[in-house]
């Protein structure tokens, strides 16, 4: 046999065996995992229609959207491809607009216990539920708030949420994002 044509056989060997290991870490480079829909529970719409206004659970519902997608951002091998959430229930800190609007006297200086309740559904890419995730926070003690902003607690609490999701979605720890 010529060392061309052990070359050549060596050559195609390797070539073989990279093929079979991309094809086996195929699953590596599994469809990302998106957002889909953000809804709100029957009792929380009540509660934007009434109370808070329209406008919070908009802002809520993007802060939802962007604390899952950099919790799951770059995620490897997920076992879910899309991830829809419900926003269950969500106190503020601070007054909302609406309120301020509505109650006179009310000052941005109030402040308040917040927190949040969220249900996320995991689906695989036919888009059939794979996992249920359910998580509550909400602060309980007046003395430990450091509400800077109007959902301040709700945000930390959406933000361990997101790391929950992660985790069911894709294995990984759950470290919530500071």
């Amino acid at each position: 046999m010529t060392t061309s044509l052990r070359v050549a056989r060596t050559f195609a060997g390797a070539l073989l065996l990279s093929a079979a290991t991309v094809l086996a870490a195929a699953p590596a480079f599994a469809a990302p995992v998106t957002v889909g829909t953000i809804t709100y529970s029957a009792d929380f719409q009540k509660m934007l229609e009434k109370k808070y206004g329209q406008r919070e659970g908009e802002k809520l519902s993007a802060d939802v959207r962007r604390y899952i997608e950099r919790a799951v951002a770059g995620a490897s091998a997920p076992t879910a491809t899309r991830v829809d959430v419900e926003i269950v229930d969500a106190k503020p800190n601070r007054p909302t607009m609406k309120q301020m609007t509505d109650i006179p006297g009310l000052s941005m200086e109030s402040i308040g216990i917040g927190g949040a309740a969220l249900r996320a559904t995991l689906r695989d890419a036919s888009g059939a539920e794979l996992r249920t995730v359910s998580y509550s926070w909400y602060e309980s003690d007046i003395r430990d708030v450091m509400a800077a902003s109007t959902w301040s607690d709700a945000n930390r609490a959406i933000r361990w949420f997101s790391a929950q999701v992660k985790e069911a979605a894709t294995g990984a720890p759950a470290k919530p994002e500071s």
